[in-house]
């Protein structure tokens, strides 16, 4: 690859973040799937939390990533964007419940591609925060594909009334970190016993956990060369946690 005249060899090493990867608030981001190209940049994310709201398991490779960085890996199953909104109110609920709470950040959201679905979330977070309208369209509209938002798209948001469960401790950029008990559109509830680390939570996929079970059978001996690679660049390097 050529740039300013000076040829520039393309490696494995280079940091490239996800499709449509950006900032929401402060330690909480959002794109498309993560590939293997983009592990290395997710790593110094230092995150804590990856929510991948896709119809399938997440693949193999990211759940070997977040087992080895200890970080949790929720999915949340949801259709593949095919032009009309088909996700359940009550997802939407579980994803804010998610994102609201601090236990978890830094965290990292995504679908498939980062747009629509993403977006919607997105959207929702925003009508949570009581965002305008209209700046809460704007910011989808960066994201798709079109740079447009169906009147279906706008409709979901506005009628969005999923009673949600807050978990404290809040990050700054929800109501300023306060408890507010009521909020003028979306039922709300607080739990204020936040849920202990080791305790599974009600959205743990079994297909998750059975492919984690697999990474630790002792048949396996070695991480796979995608791991390995991360771990030249500088990562603490172990297999004992694969054969414990």
């Amino acid at each position: 690859r050529v740039h300013g005249g000076k040829n520039i060899k393309m490696t494995s090493t280079q940091i490239i973040p996800p499709f449509r990867f950006s900032r929401v608030e402060d330690d909480l981001f959002r794109g498309g799937y993560p590939t293997l190209k983009n592990l290395s940049f997710l790593r110094r994310q230092n995150l804590k939390c990856i929510i991948s709201v896709i119809p399938e398991p997440p693949t193999i490779d990211l759940v070997e990533f977040c087992d080895f960085l200890n970080i949790k890996l929720i999915h949340l199953k949801a259709e593949k964007f095919m032009g009309s909104v088909r996700l359940p109110p009550a997802l939407v609920a579980q994803f804010l419940k998610i994102v609201t709470s601090t236990v978890d950040h830094p965290a990292y959201i995504h679908c498939l591609d980062g747009a629509n679905i993403t977006g919607l979330l997105v959207m929702c977070l925003r009508k949570l925060q009581n965002w305008q309208e209209t700046c809460i369209f704007n910011e989808f509209m960066r994201f798709s594909e079109d740079r447009e938002i169906s009147k279906e798209e706008k409709d979901f948001v506005r009628h969005f009334a999923e009673p949600i469960i807050l978990t404290q401790p809040f990050p700054n950029w929800l109501w300023g970190g306060r408890l507010f008990t009521k909020h003028p559109s979306i039922p709300i509830r607080h739990n204020n016993q936040p849920q202990e680390k080791n305790q599974p939570e009600i959205w743990d996929d079994p297909e998750i956990t059975s492919l984690k079970t697999q990474l630790r059978r002792p048949i396996r001996n070695k991480l796979s060369p995608n791991i390995q690679a991360l771990a030249l660049e500088g990562l603490p390097f172990t297999t004992s946690r694969y054969f414990d």
